[in-house]
């Protein structure tokens, strides 16, 4: 088995000699490192002349395809770490790399660097600022499941970075980043996919155009809804928005008992386009209500009906919370008083998927309806089912007439459905 490893090594090292000279298009590495360890200093060299020899570079130090997550306490200690190239990469514009340890201060710079995508690759300290810092061109960075130290700070005011996408990122030790601060004035696209921690921070966002912010978590705290109503004051410049279930749950909760929150502190003028996923329970309702006041000029309106996480209100001690939100799903919007300008003056478009005709949802629709006085379209996609039956499509016609004979302010919405 040796013997064959190092044929294998000696013939990569052959054909990379023969290939020196050249450049390539795209240039591939995938081993499995903890298996093969004692090739190091060979997959070392094999990762500089990849480094220097192509546009675009894709390393995979887990041996297959789609690593499952590691444990954080199991294998972490011996991930492969990438080399330091002695001179400046004049060829390299993508670099793609999974499962090892990246420093990126040891390296001496990637000119052309326009786009990185590390998952499962450890980042310790300032490597991520470093990372922004040595690739002047760098606009697209993307972390999957990467390990970042507990407080992250990504202070980068003359960067060209565009989009960044940080997803289910934990702390080196195994346990969530703790402290994200994050100050990129290029950024155009933000997505986060993670938990809500106590500090969190996006400063001079001035050009950004969208952001995705979703919590997979089952908790909730009294002081997640100022938490995220300052989040949300960071990305007021954004004119898309995405919002997971938990951030409309979470949204309406204040510290001081005087209710509900109804709107945000400080509106969001500048949004156009807002996607939410709900299970459009009684705490999405409210935070559903509390985002379109808070958005006077929206123009479309996207809602992704699903499954709904059941919040643990354990950790909430007032009980009062959960008295207000008592209240009866199908007859909320009845009951707002408070003005919703983006109806009257701004919206356009409505898109509701995975319809299920409940009252809830078809309040919700005549709601909608109602109150859009320039609505042009509304397009309501049923849930999908597998087991298709007579009564299932007799159920679906007899709620598509419902709705189509609802009320409308605007006699030119139409309402389609799919």
């Amino acid at each position: 088995m040796r013997k064959s490893k190092k044929q294998f090594a000696d013939l990569v090292d052959r054909a990379l000699l023969l290939h020196e000279s050249q450049n390539f298009r795209e240039l591939k590495i995938s081993f499995h490192y903890l298996d093969h360890y004692d090739l190091t200093t060979r997959a070392d060299q094999w990762v500089r002349f990849a480094l220097t020899n192509a546009p675009m570079v894709e390393m995979n130090f887990s041996g297959c395809d789609r690593n499952p997550n590691p444990s954080p306490d199991k294998g972490l200690g011996k991930l492969y770490q990438l080399p330091p190239c002695p001179y400046p990469s004049k060829l390299l514009k993508v670099m793609k790399s999974n499962f090892c340890l990246f420093k990126p201060s040891e390296h001496k710079s990637f000119p052309y660097l326009e786009t990185v995508i590390l998952t499962e690759v450890k980042l310790p300290d300032t490597s991520v600022q470093d990372l922004i810092a040595i690739c002047p061109h760098l606009e697209f960075l993307h972390l999957k499941r990467c390990y970042l130290p507990g407080e992250l700070t990504i202070h980068a005011p003359q960067s060209q970075l565009k989009h960044l996408w940080m997803d289910s990122c934990i702390g080196h030790t195994g346990y969530s980043v703790f402290q994200y601060h994050i100050n990129v004035p290029s950024l155009l696209h933000f997505q986060f996919v993670g938990r809500m921690v106590d500090g969190f921070s996006l400063k001079n966002l001035s050009k950004l155009i969208d952001a995705s912010l979703e919590f997979p978590q089952d908790l909730l705290f009294t002081n997640h809804g100022e938490m995220l109503c300052e989040l949300l004051e960071d990305m007021d410049h954004a004119r898309a928005l995405t919002l997971s279930s938990w951030c409309l749950q979470a949204l309406p909760i204040v510290d001081d008992l005087d209710g509900l929150r109804e709107s945000l502190p400080s509106p969001l003028h500048n949004l156009k386009h807002l996607t939410l996923q709900t299970g459009l329970d009684n705490y999405g309702l409210v935070g559903l209500a509390c985002l379109l006041r808070s958005s006077p000029n929206l123009e479309a309106l996207s809602i992704d009906i699903g499954y709904s996480i059941d919040m643990n209100w354990d950790y909430i001690d007032e009980p009062e919370y959960l008295d207000i939100f008592d209240f009866d799903g199908g007859k909320f919007w009845e009951s707002q008083l408070l003005l919703f300008h983006c109806l009257t003056h701004h919206l356009k478009k409505v898109v509701i998927n995975g319809f299920m005709g409940r009252n809830r949802e078809i309040g919700l629709v005549k709601f909608l309806l109602k109150g859009s006085l320039i609505l042009k379209e509304m397009v309501i996609t049923h849930i999908n089912c597998l087991r298709v039956t007579m009564q299932f499509l007799k159920l679906k016609f007899n709620i598509g007439r419902k709705l189509l004979a609802l009320p409308r302010a605007c006699p030119y919405a139409e309402i389609k459905f799919s």
